[in-house]
């Protein structure tokens, strides 16, 4: 599997978030977004691909630097971010690799946290508006659908924080979506 990745996956994080940007492709009508998935996604893919962990570590580092570079010229939202930092924080745990070495963004406090500050909603404020989502307007609903996208990813990696009161917020929530659209 060798690619246009293969020379700036090894590379620092300042060298890969300028390649990124060096490289950055519009559409027709400007945007980006597509471009920086078409990155992404197969990057992120590639952390299953090896067992070593020189190539895994490598790939994903990669992967957080084009999350974050994307996020930070706006062609992801901090939801999608999260999202995906998420996931790629538990495949890596999942796999018996320590995240946090490979990069700070994915250590599981980080990642919760960066979770939980995406929501826009107190607890209480969700809590009640779940009661009766099919009846609240379209932008509530979407709201709370939100919050189950940003904590469900989280979840695996509760077992790998020490922080309780983190660990108490996230309880609250994950005790919360079943009532969530």
């Amino acid at each position: 599997m060798t690619d246009r990745y293969d020379s700036v996956h090894l590379a620092s994080k300042d060298i890969q978030r300028a390649w990124l940007l060096q490289n950055e492709e519009r559409d027709q009508d400007g945007n980006t977004t597509n471009w920086w998935l078409s990155i992404i996604q197969p990057v992120s893919t590639r952390i299953s691909f090896f067992s070593s962990e020189p190539s895994k570590d490598a790939w994903a580092r990669f992967a957080v630097t084009s999350i974050e570079t994307a996020e930070e010229v706006g062609a992801i939202s901090a939801d999608e971010a999260s999202i995906r930092l998420s996931n790629l924080s538990v495949v890596l745990t999942r796999a018996r690799f320590n995240p946090e070495k490979i990069d700070p963004a994915l250590a599981s406090k980080n990642i919760i946290h960066r979770a939980l500050t995406c929501i826009d909603l107190t607890h209480a404020e969700a809590s009640q508006k779940s009661r009766n989502w099919p009846e609240q307007p379209i932008e509530t609903t979407r709201s709370l659908r939100r919050i189950k996208n940003l904590i469900r990813p989280v979840l695996p990696l509760v077992d790998h924080v020490h922080d309780e009161k983190l660990k108490q917020r996230l309880a609250q929530w994950r005790d919360l979506l079943p009532q969530l659209p």
